[in-house]
């Protein structure tokens, strides 16, 4: 069984390999914004998006990892998150 990541930081030292991105939102991503966002052929067939962290400011990656947490978060770290974040 493949384990799930949050996120990875690539060998070069700046990319964030941020899972949880589906192909058509990192498309939209990848056209907008082509200084921060990308992707390669390898990452083609997964809901994955690549972000230069050198050009990216806290609200580019902020709501992705996010996302990506509450994907993975078990039901009563959501429920702990959710209870956190009301007004």
């Amino acid at each position: 069984m493949r384990k799930k990541l949050l996120a990875r930081l690539r060998e070069d030292g700046v990319t964030l390999v941020m899972p949880g991105v589906p192909p058509d939102e990192r498309e939209m991503l990848v056209e907008s914004q082509p200084e921060i966002f990308s992707f390669t052929d390898h990452y083609r067939d997964h809901a994955i998006v690549l972000v230069t962290l050198s050009r990216a400011k806290c609200s580019h990656v902020e709501p992705l990892l996010r996302r990506q947490w509450l994907a993975l978060a078990s039901k009563a770290e959501r429920k702990t998150y959710e209870a956190g974040n009301q007004k």
